[in-house]
């Protein structure tokens, strides 16, 4: 079915369409699609979404020994989660099942890395309090001592700005697309591009128009009632 019409312009001047397709062309924002890529994976590779650095400095094998999806919640710091607690309950049982083979852990690290990016997007609005908000969304985040500092730093860097002469961070509109639109990326590698974008817009309190537009604008499409996702332009694509 056609898209809903875009929403009504806000705080911006410009159409929603010509801000998002700014933002997501910005230097910091997603990386630009290979379109020439023959999996839909290498459209938007991993290592481009999420520097191998921080992926390989979190600590994950602690969320093989969860035996429910309970238990999973609680390591993973998630209360309400209709979207990826189940899809990582499934992939931690996959890891188990293969004993940690490269490929389950990789997307037990990615799942862990969307959780903190969700955590993030909750609590970056404390980044301004004071010269020591990243502390205090760190803390709020509970983001084990080990891994503090190196994620902290790369989601400011990406996608925070610094206040001039000043040591505080902010959350922008832009940052917060860029955001946004990077956790809609890793849920298509986290569901091996099968994607339920309602599902998406229930976790992350958005409207499912909202992740349309957003996954229209990354140059992704996705087929009901099939679930089946096409990366290319309107003619052409995987």
């Amino acid at each position: 079915p056609p898209l809903a019409p875009p929403l009504p312009v806000a705080a911006s001047t410009q159409p929603p369409d010509l801000e998002l397709t700014a933002t997501l062309n910005t230097s910091r924002a997603l990386p630009q699609a290979h379109l020439d890529a023959s999996e839909p994976a290498d459209v938007y590779p991993l290592a481009s979404l999420v520097p191998p650095t921080v992926l390989n400095a979190l600590h994950t094998r602690h969320l093989l020994k969860c035996s429910s999806q309970s238990d999973l919640a609680k390591a993973l710091r998630l209360t309400s989660s209709p979207w990826l607690l189940p899809r990582m309950w499934q992939i931690v049982q996959t890891a188990q099942n293969d004993a940690g083979m490269s490929r389950a852990m990789e997307l037990v690290r990615v799942g862990y890395y969307v959780a903190i990016l969700l955590a993030f997007r909750k609590h970056a609005r404390g980044l301004s309090r004071g010269d020591d908000g990243m502390s205090q969304v760190a803390h709020k985040m509970r983001l084990p001592e080990h891994e503090k500092d190196i994620v902290m730093e790369h989601l400011v860097s990406q996608y925070a700005e610094q206040a001039r002469s000043s040591h505080r961070y902010a959350m922008t509109a832009i940052g917060d697309t860029r955001l946004f639109a990077s956790i809609i990326v890793l849920a298509l590698h986290l569901e091996e591009f099968s994607l339920a974008s309602d599902v998406l817009a229930q976790e992350l309190c958005v409207t499912t128009q909202r992740v349309n537009e957003i996954l229209r604008l990354s140059l992704i499409t996705i087929s009901a009632p099939t679930r089946q996702v096409r990366i290319g332009s309107a003619g052409g694509g995987l």
